[in-house]
């Protein structure tokens, strides 16, 4: 995964204004738990591409993981603002609600992401921390 990470900062190097290399190495930092690191590299991405649904959502999970879950529920209800059909948005939107205290709200996103999509080896299971793995 290092090398990945050595990779993106290379091409960013060179191409700074390239949002999905930002995304990318959110992905790596994140896979390897550095989780403000990988926060910054999300919110670059979506500096560049306001529209990017997949890397608020990244945000959002990278932000929970920190403790700032007021800020990953507003990335997820803007990357659902954006596609409301992402299963994944709802799943983190739900544990975000859930750290904060709101169960019934958290109920209801856990709910909308198995309407999306039903099968439990989805969107949910994709979270290790959702399913406690």
């Amino acid at each position: 995964m290092d090398e990945a990470i050595d990779h993106y900062r290379q091409m960013l190097r060179w191409r700074p204004d390239v949002a999905e290399a930002h995304n990318n190495l959110g992905n790596a930092l994140l896979a390897l738990q550095r989780f403000e690191e990988a926060a910054a590299s999300y919110g670059r991405a979506i500096e560049l591409r306001p529209s990017s649904a997949g890397a608020l959502i990244n945000l959002a999970n990278a932000l929970r993981e920190i403790g700032r879950a007021e800020e990953a529920l507003k990335a997820c209800n803007r990357a659902l603002e954006l596609q409301p059909q992402i299963a994944d948005a709802h799943v983190i939107r739900g544990a975000a609600q859930f750290d904060l205290g709101l169960l019934d709200d958290a109920a209801q996103s856990y709910a909308r992401a198995l309407e999306l999509e039903p099968d439990r080896c989805g969107a949910i299971s994709r979270w290790p921390w959702c399913c406690g793995k």
